[in-house]
Formats: structure tokens, C-alpha cells, sequence
């Protein structure tokens, strides 16, 4: 029995070291097994984040082209509609109302009160209205004269203009501040304020501005028979002398008073 508890003992002696060694072993494999799994763990980790941001900074990176070029479609559209609004208001100005051709009885040009008509026989009339032209407005017709002495029986009213302005002692000219010297002329107040500035092409004079100091009667107007009525020396030379010019060219240089 001794004997036996002795060889036990010795075997024990032996199992034990083998036991711990192995333990370490297992140990030490496990902890390298674990720092490998961990490693690659984190490999992984910082693989999937990089993917993640990068994918994050093109979905930015895209979704601010987006917003750029709305913002830009939005420019674009606005400045296309302000385009419109500004040649639609150009074609407003330009375009006249519808006219209507009547035939009327018209009087002699050596009377011009603001009822009487300024062309002898009977004669057809365009008649018709128009908005008030616009700075730099082209348009051509016919223009007719009248005289210093117009238009009165009584001589201490021939002269006066609707801007107040005598023409009978002041003479056929205007010192404008804006423009000098320049011409006068009669129109419908349907179409020029007082004091507005016409730049004339007459092939028969020439070219120069004429300022609106007076209104025409019913054959004076854009759309009617005669578009002005020129202030000349007297009423007999308008009658003989001027007659009526046709195919002037016009200009608008300015609307009312500077």
C-alpha cells in the first residue's frame, strides 16, 4: 500500500508541471487568437468608417450640385421672365389702338382755333388715338405749319401757345435748357406732355429738335392726318410756303420738362 501512495505521489509530481505548461499553452493561444480577432476587428471597423465617410462626403458633395443648379434654373427663369415683362411692355408702347378711316369736312389753314381742322377740302382721315410715346420711339407721317399770328381775330391774343409761351412776340424758336435752340411745334395731348423734345428728319429741311409748346387740333396727332404742326413766320406762309411735308422720320429725345 505504501509502495503504491508512493508511485501516486510520483506521478503527480509529473501531472502537475505538464498540467500548468499546457494551461499556459492554451493560454497564451487563446490571448494571440483573441489580439488576432481584436486586430482585424478594428481593421474592419476602421475600413467600414472610412467607407461610410466617403460615401457620406459624395451624397454631400451630390446634394449640393443639386441645390447649385436649382438655384441656378431659379436665376435663369426669373431673369427670363423679367426679359418678357420688359418686351412685352415695349410692345405696349409701340402698338397704337385699332384706327378707324372716316371722311370729314376740314377748314382752311389760315384759321387755327382748337376746334378747327388745318387742311382745306374734303379729305380722308385716319382717326384714331395712342398712348403716350417713349424715349427713343421712332415713327414717320406728314407734318403741317402754322404762323406766328395764329390764331385769333383778335391781334393782342395771336400767339399764345398752351404752354403760355407767345410765340408772336417771342418768335418760332425755344431756348431749351436741356437741348438750346430748338423748334416748336403743335400735338395732341393724347400723345406728348408739354415741353417734350422730338428730333426731326424732314427731307425737305433737314434734320433738328422741335419742342412741344402747343396742341393741334383734330387732324394733329400719331394715327391722325398730320403726327405735329410746325410754328412758322406767319399763317400766310404756312398756307403757301409750307404746304404740308410728307415721310419725316421721328424721334422721341425727351417726355415732358427736364
Amino acid at each position: 500500500m505504501k509502495k503504491f501512495i508512493s508511485i501516486l505521489n510520483i506521478l503527480l509530481l509529473l501531472l502537475i508541471p505538464t498540467t500548468l505548461f499546457l494551461a499556459q499553452e492554451d493560454e497564451k493561444i487563446c490571448y494571440e487568437t483573441d489580439t488576432k480577432s481584436s486586430l482585424k476587428m478594428i481593421n474592419t471597423t476602421v475600413f467600414i468608417d472610412r467607407s461610410n465617410k466617403k460615401k457620406e462626403e459624395e451624397e454631400e458633395k451630390r446634394k449640393k450640385e443639386q441645390e447649385e443648379a436649382r438655384l441656378l434654373a431659379l436665376k435663369q427663369e426669373e431673369n427670363r421672365r423679367k426679359e418678357e415683362q420688359i418686351k412685352s411692355a415695349a410692345i405696349k408702347k409701340t402698338e397704337s389702338v385699332t384706327t378707324t378711316t372716316t371722311v370729314e369736312q376740314v377748314s382752311s389753314l389760315e384759321t387755327k382755333n382748337d376746334s378747327d381742322t388745318t387742311v382745306g377740302n374734303t379729305t380722308t382721315v385716319t382717326v384714331g388715338t395712342s398712348e403716350k410715346a417713349y424715349v427713343g420711339y421712332k415713327f414717320s407721317g406728314s407734318m403741317s405749319a402754322y404762323g406766328r399770328d395764329c390764331c385769333s381775330s383778335d391781334p393782342a391774343k395771336w400767339g399764345i401757345t398752351a404752354s403760355g409761351f407767345n410765340i408772336f412776340t417771342n418768335g418760332m424758336y425755344y431756348n431749351d435748357s436741356e437741348y438750346g435752340r430748338v423748334r416748336i411745334i403743335a400735338a395732341s395731348r393724347n400723345d406728348f406732355y408739354l415741353y417734350s423734345v422730338i428730333k426731326i428728319n424732314d427731307p425737305l429741311d433737314g434734320v433738328y429738335n422741335a419742342i412741344v409748346l402747343d396742341r393741334g387740333d383734330s387732324n394733329i396727332g400719331i394715327g391722325r392726318r398730320f403726327v405735329f404742326d410746325l410754328v412758322v413766320e406767319s399763317q400766310e406762309w404756312a398756307r403757301i410756303n409750307y404746304g404740308v411735308h410728307k415721310n419725316i422720320s421721328f424721334e422721341v429725345l425727351r417726355i415732358g420738362k427736364a
